[in-house]
């Protein structure tokens, strides 16, 4: 009986250690020069989201509320060793209207405040790789059809290991399942619908899957020229390939690229984070 109890002190003054411990840093902390500059500051660091935009079938994404989240800023900022505020952590907060829970709208742009870009092509009778040699790194995105993805499926398993996101164009029940079973065998994480002919059945379809309908222009003729014209943050370019494409394509990512525009997959662009 006394070996118990003589356990059982052990066991409560170690508890007890830890107790004392904890508090102990927690004092500290409360005390600490970078810890008390965190919590002065913190407010100023606040940055404002912003819900989606929902107008009639449309949406266009919102942005996420960012706070400081002061205990992972301050382990951060005291392993440096320095109060520097781009070191913050930071929380993220889903704003109150998000398009991960309205996936029955279409979208054709994505949020301006990000200033981004997302290119979009259709293969067609083209080869996927056609647009691969040409875009090189840059992540862009590709819309493929159910009669045409088993003579491409060699050329999509190289796709899959680059950053870049596969849309389904607007196909029926047998045909969609179809193709997310053939690009769940090739690993693609990141697969959205093609619906340009904003056809609510296959919205709905999508919607029921948890994927995003992207409803934009399909551009055939001039691309260059159309990007010209219609470039701003939130564009999403959807091309038909063809051989103007690619020719023009080069000076098309130069010229988007020049004027200080990220282009980037749907899902990143899409993305709530900043």
């Amino acid at each position: 009986m006394r070996k118990i109890f003589e356990y059982f002190g052990l066991i409560c003054l170690i508890c007890f250690s830890f107790f004392i411990t904890e508090k102990t840093s927690n004092v500290i902390q409360e005390i600490d020069t970078i810890m008390i500059k965190i919590k002065e500051e913190k407010d100023n660091y606040y940055v404002s989201g912003m819900s989606a935009k929902i107008t009639d079938k449309f949406i266009v994404p919102g942005l996420a509320y960012k706070e400081v989240n002061v205990g992972k800023s301050y382990d951060v900022m005291s392993k440096k060793g320095i109060y520097d505020e781009s070191f913050y952590v930071y929380n993220l907060i889903e704003p109150e209207i998000s398009i991960t829970n309205n996936y029955d709208k279409y979208i054709k742009e994505g949020n301006k405040e990000k200033k981004m870009v997302s290119l979009v092509f259709m293969i067609d009778n083209r080869n996927i790789l056609d647009i691969h040699k040409v875009v090189g790194n840059t992540p862009v995105s590709y819309i493929i059809d159910s009669y045409n993805i088993d003579s491409q499926v060699s050329e999509l398993a190289q796709i899959s290991k680059i950053d870049s996101d596969i849309l389904i164009n607007n196909t029926n029940e047998n045909n969609y399942k179809l193709i997310i079973n053939k690009l769940n065998s090739l690993d693609f994480e990141n697969i959205h619908c093609f619906n340009e002919l904003q056809n609510e059945e296959y919205l709905l379809r999508c919607a029921d899957d948890s994927k995003y309908s992207i409803s934009t222009p399909l551009i055939v003729n001039s691309p260059l020229k159309y990007v010209k014209n219609n470039l701003k943050a939130g564009s999403i370019f959807a091309f038909k390939v063809n051989d103007i494409l690619i020719n023009e394509l080069p000076n098309v990512i130069n010229y988007i690229e020049a004027r200080g525009y990220k282009i980037t997959t749907l899902t990143n662009h899409l993305s709530e984070n900043w």
